[in-house]
Order: C-alpha cells, then structure tokens, then sequence
C-alpha cells in the first residue's frame, strides 16, 4: 500500500539532523588528529660551550654573553644575638633526620650574597639610572660668531641698529 508522504519522511533524517551528524564527524576527525609535540627551550649555556669558537668570533659578541663583571658575590656572616647559636649546638649532637639537619644547616651558616653589577641597565629605558644634571657649562663661542662682518660693521657704527631692510614676500612654496 503507498504509504503516506508524512511518514516517508519521518524515517529520512532531516536537514538540522544531517548538520549534526557532520559536526559531530569533523570532530571526532579533528580529535583523533595527533597534537604537535611542544619544543623545549633552547639552554643558553649548553649552546655557548657547544659554539665556542663560533661565538668568539662573531663581531656582537658582547651582545651575547654575558659580562664577565657582572656577577659578585660576597659572604655575609649571621649576626646572632647568643653567644653560640642554638642551631649550631643541635648540629653537633646526633641529628638522623637529614631534614632536619639540613633545617639546622640552612639556620646556622653564613648568609652568601649574589650582586649584579649591571642590574639597574636591565629593565625598560624608562628605568635607566640618570646622571645627575650639569648646569655649570660654560657658553660656547666660535671664531664665526664673533667675526662681524664689514657691512654690518659699516651699519653698527652708523648707530642704527637694523641689519637688514627690505620687504618680506611670501610666494607658493613650489
């Protein structure tokens, strides 16, 4: 018997099913895609002993490496308010627990201070150190200044004062 169109078409998926049905396929497609593998930064160190001879010839080299001034670093002994620290005498007894000693090491050895020489050059030029400001500089006078020349001497003796007389005329610049 002919069926009905209405129920002919109920087992056809329609058009919002079939988007779907191919959105759900690009992603499995897209999920089963193998990620790309992230790349470890390069060791800045393991590259300077590798390219020795590369980097000591290269003209910027004081661009790449580091100054060899830059770092200092001094001890500093533990300024303690007893006689005889009292991490310093639970040392010396039989301590087992590594933790602990280690505690007691951190608490009673001198404190070692690192310093850099350049760190204020570091940050943003907004940062940079300044220089204090000099104001006693001495005017600067030339040979050409002070050389005057015979017309105008001619005018200055005169006793007038105007250099130059005539009308400005203001054209297109072209």
């Amino acid at each position: 018997m002919a069926e009905r169109k209405f129920t002919r078409a109920l087992g056809k998926p329609g058009m919002a099913a079939q988007v779907r049905e191919n959105v759900s396929q690009a992603v499995k497609a897209t999920a089963t895609q193998v990620k790309p593998r992230l790349a470890d930064p390069i060791d800045f160190e393991e590259y300077a002993s590798k390219n020795k001879v590369m980097l000591n010839n290269d003209p910027l080299r004081e661009l790449l490496m580091y100054p060899l001034d830059d770092i200092s670093h001094c001890v500093v002994r533990r300024v303690t308010r007893t006689l005889q620290s009292l991490a310093a005498v639970h040392l010396e007894e039989e301590v087992t627990n590594p933790l602990v000693r280690q505690c007691l090491a951190t608490y009673s050895q001198d404190l070692t201070t690192i310093t850099h020489k350049y760190l204020p050059y570091s940050g943003s030029y907004l940062h940079l150190p300044r220089l204090p400001r000099v104001d006693d500089l001495k005017e600067q006078v030339y040979e050409v200044d002070t050389d005057i020349e015979q017309g105008d001497l001619a005018i200055l003796t005169n006793g007038e004062n105007i250099l130059k007389k005539g009308y400005l005329l203001k054209g297109p610049e072209s």
